[in-house]
């Protein structure tokens, strides 16, 4: 009988606190029932998200990836050699600058003495409009030199982004 009185009072003790009031604990099941509804509806839009995703059958088609796939890697193909193409189109119109402005440079100079007019230099026969004309052709010959090895560095450094990026992938 001695047990029974002693759970009684500890029983007593227990129910007296209160968070264990009745009004607590139905408000606290109501809190948990909802947050479960809302956890069961969060799961089912992902699992019809899922599906929907992969398909009404729920399975992959192999071919179709395999068809963006190969469409993916020609369009990366097909930008390259644009790319390429490009930059060779470049390279040429920076060499007919250069080559166009060592023939200015050249023709400014005057043509190649011959053995039949070999004469010493005079200085007085170059004037200073020719020396200037001069100067400036050899500006600009050397300045379309320097754009030429920029622009191979450029491409150079961009093709080793693409081996990079491709190699990444």
């Amino acid at each position: 009988m001695a047990a029974y009185t002693t759970s009684t009072s500890t029983l007593k003790t227990i129910l007296a606190n209160p968070a264990l009031d009745l009004d607590h604990v139905e408000k606290t099941t109501e809190e948990l029932a909802e947050v479960m509804a809302n956890q069961e509806e969060v799961d089912s839009a992902i699992r019809i998200g899922g599906q929907v995703a992969v398909g009404a059958g729920g399975e992959v088609d192999d071919d179709e990836l395999k068809r963006e796939l190969e469409t993916m890697v020609n369009d990366e193909k097909e930008a390259q050699v644009a790319d390429v193409a490009g930059r060779v189109a470049e390279q040429k119109e920076a060499q007919r600058i250069a080559e166009k402005s060592k023939i200015v440079q050249i023709s400014a100079e005057g043509p190649a003495p011959t053995a039949a007019t070999k004469e010493p230099a005079r200085e007085s026969s170059e004037t200073g409009a020719d020396a200037e004309a001069q100067r400036v052709w050899r500006e600009r010959y050397e300045e379309a030199q320097q754009r030429t090895r920029e622009e191979k560095e450029r491409a150079e450094v961009e093709r080793m982004r693409r081996q990079t990026k491709m190699a990444a992938e």
